[in-house]
């Protein structure tokens, strides 16, 4: 009925670290069985939690211990995802779901890198937000920020996870004054849906142990700040970090056209 967090924590934060040094992938089991004399089978939204902060700190495998139901084992496993009779538990649909979420924002989270991860509220020895980090709390509720980078196109992403296994939480962000547009990447299909703001802010309502993954704007990089002044007639635009050109129409002549 209890979970270390302090080194839970500690332990995805390492092999997190130890990934990113190396750019190498990481992966990790997700607890979804029980045995009988050591461990309990996690609730739903437990494995949701265990799930979506493993994709916060930057793991691109999620294998379950265990999807089928061992046995003949000396240790007394029972109700995995798949029972030992071969027929889904009821936990199967739940993890169905989730699996599916994750297909569809996973063809973005597989080219980012975890860059800078934090937590806010109860932070189990975690770094908290920093005051220059690009999106501030408004209260102290439980939950980690973490910043991505796509290693293709630059693109920076926020994916936010709420701590609070056991009920739903409703998190409002403040994004720094460069930021004035958010896309949630939809969890159906993979596609961007603009996320309503409150001037800089944005109010998330999320379920026990679930998470988001959010799209910042394109040619805002946090790596990268915006330079406001105006650049030199010499100066090739296109060339500098973060820029993005495009076009609704196109004419041209020669042979010459823009690349719609």
């Amino acid at each position: 009925g209890a979970m270390a967090r302090d080194t839970f924590m500690a332990n995805m934060r390492t092999v997190h670290n130890v990934g990113l040094d190396n750019d190498v992938k990481t992966g990790l089991y997700i607890q979804t069985v029980r045995q009988d004399v050591a461990f309990r089978r996690p609730t739903d939204a437990e494995i949701r939690y265990e799930m979506y902060l493993s994709l916060a700190f930057g793991f691109k495998q999620l294998s379950f211990f265990t999807w089928f139901t061992p046995v003949n084992r000396s240790e007394p496993f029972s109700d995995g995802i798949i029972s030992a009779d071969g027929k889904p538990n009821a936990h199967y649909e739940t993890i169905k779901a989730i699996n599916h979420e994750i297909l569809a924002i996973g063809e973005t989270l597989v080219k980012c890198d975890a860059l800078e991860i934090y937590l806010n509220g109860e932070t189990w020895g975690q770094p908290s937000i920093p005051e220059d980090f690009f999106v501030q709390p408004t209260d102290q509720k439980n939950y980690t920020v973490s910043f991505l980078r796509h290693k293709e196109t630059g693109r920076n992403y926020l994916m936010v996870v709420n701590n609070d296994f056991s009920r739903k939480q409703t998190v409002t962000l403040a994004f720094d004054k460069a930021i004035t547009s958010l896309h949630e990447v939809s969890r159906v299909d993979g596609s961007l849906k603009a996320l309503p703001m409150d001037g800089q802010k944005l109010t998330l309502e999320l379920a026990a142990g679930d998470g988001m993954l959010i799209a910042l704007p394109e040619g805002y990089d946090h790596y990268a700040p915006a330079d406001t002044s105006d650049p030199s007639a010499d100066t090739n635009l296109a060339a500098l970090p973060g820029a993005s050109v495009s076009a609704t129409t196109s004419q041209g002549a020669n042979g010459y056209y823009i690349d719609l």
